[in-house]
C-alpha cells in the first residue's frame, strides 16, 4: 500500500503545482496596463514602438520609419489588460503586420498597424 499512497501524493503535488502555474499565468495576462507608464513599460517589454504626443487625428495615417500606419484600436484607462491588447497585437503579428502603440492625453492609446500594399 506504501507505493499507491506515494504516487496519489506526487499526483496531488502535480495538479496543485499545474494549478498555481496557471493561476500565474491568467494573473499575468490580466495585469492591467492602465496607466502610461505601465502602457510604456509594457510596449517596451514587447518590443512596441511607443510614442507620446498631445494631439493625435485618428483619422490620419501616421509614419514611422517609411511605412504607413492606421489605427486599429483604442484602448482607454479603464477595462483594458495585458491580455486584451498582446491577443489584438498577436492577431496583427500573424498577418505580418508591425505595430505601435500612440499616447495622448486623457489616458487615450491608439494602437496602429502598418498598412500593407494589396498588391
Amino acid at each position: 500500500m506504501m507505493p499507491q499512497m506515494e504516487t496519489l501524493t506526487e499526483e496531488k503535488a502535480d495538479i496543485i503545482r499545474d494549478g498555481l502555474d496557471a493561476l500565474a499565468s491568467i494573473s499575468e495576462s490580466c495585469h492591467a496596463v492602465s496607466t502610461k507608464r505601465r502602457f510604456e513599460t509594457f510596449a517596451q517589454d514587447h518590443s512596441i514602438p511607443f510614442f507620446d504626443r498631445e494631439f493625435f487625428d485618428r483619422k490620419e495615417d501616421f509614419f514611422f520609419e517609411d511605412k504607413r500606419f492606421q489605427v486599429v484600436g483604442e484602448f482607454r484607462q479603464h477595462g483594458y489588460g495585458a491580455w486584451h491588447i498582446g491577443s489584438r497585437i498577436s492577431d496583427l503579428k500573424k498577418q505580418g503586420r508591425e505595430i505601435l502603440i500612440i499616447d495622448v492625453c486623457r489616458n487615450r492609446r491608439f494602437l496602429l498597424a502598418e498598412v500593407q500594399d494589396e498588391t
